[in-house]
């Protein structure tokens, strides 16, 4: 609905008059970007885990070793999944960046006929069946 949170139509403009304005190659390059950040996180995840695997060995109270050893094992799937998730996230913008720019170039093409090979395409398909 216009005027909205998160809505980019004003009051009174209409729907039709709406489009979407994007740049496929920006996209694309930050998808590709953000995809490669995922050996980062994973990186990250893994120095998480041996510092919290080392200040459970490290303590001398058995009640802080296990509590530090169940927050990791709550923690580190999650820490790993920002890498997963980093990678899905790129790798889904930049294929849709991709679908736009390859719609955009379809949609070229066909929107480029001359008005002749339109109307000799209509005129073929509406002649008499039995003629």
């Amino acid at each position: 609905m216009a005027g909205e949170p998160g809505s980019s139509q004003t009051e009174g403009e209409n729907m039709a008059d709406g489009f979407l304005d994007l740049f496929p190659d920006l996209v694309a390059a930050a998808g590709g970007r953000t995809a490669a950040t995922s050996g980062q996180w994973a990186a990250w995840a893994g120095r998480t885990e041996t510092l919290l695997r080392n200040a459970a060995a490290d303590a001398r109270e058995p009640v802080v070793t296990a509590a530090v050893e169940d927050h990791l094992s709550r923690w580190n799937p999650r820490m790993q999944g920002l890498a997963t998730n980093a990678d899905a996230l790129g790798t889904n913008a930049a294929s849709a960046a991709n679908v736009v720019a390859n719609a955009d170039t379809a949609s070229a093409g066909v929107l480029s006929y001359d008005a002749a090979s339109v109307y000799s395409a209509a005129g073929q398909l509406a002649r008499p069946i039995t003629g």
